[in-house]
């Protein structure tokens, strides 16, 4: 947790963002060199939350994800980010299933 709140801190100064409520996610998003936007909801792709794709510097939410689950999802997202998890895999996204039940010891 430690860690994370330096890279936030670090993010803060680095690209003089003002400590706002509710956190100026997009903002963080946009100085990381990240664009959010939404993605185009199909049957395929409907359980899906949000999903970053590193190498294109693209962060796509959910359609349906509005108000506090749109800052929850977009936070989780960043998260991935801060925390260094550099992967352009298909295979690596979040379901709200994975989200809202997590598997213990992982």
């Amino acid at each position: 947790m430690d860690r994370f709140a330096n890279e936030i801190e670090n993010i803060y100064k680095t690209y003089g963002i003002f400590r706002t409520i509710p956190a100026p996610l997009t903002a963080i998003a946009q100085a990381l060199g990240y664009v959010v936007k939404y993605f185009l909801l199909t049957a395929e792709n409907m359980h899906i939350s949000g999903v970053t794709f590193y190498k294109k510097k693209e962060i796509l939410i959910n359609p349906d994800e509005y108000g506090r689950r749109y800052s929850f999802t977009l936070a989780h997202e960043l998260g991935h980010i801060v925390l260094g998890h550099d992967c352009d895999s298909v295979d690596e996204y979040d379901t709200r299933d994975d989200i809202n039940n997590p598997k213990q010891g992982t």
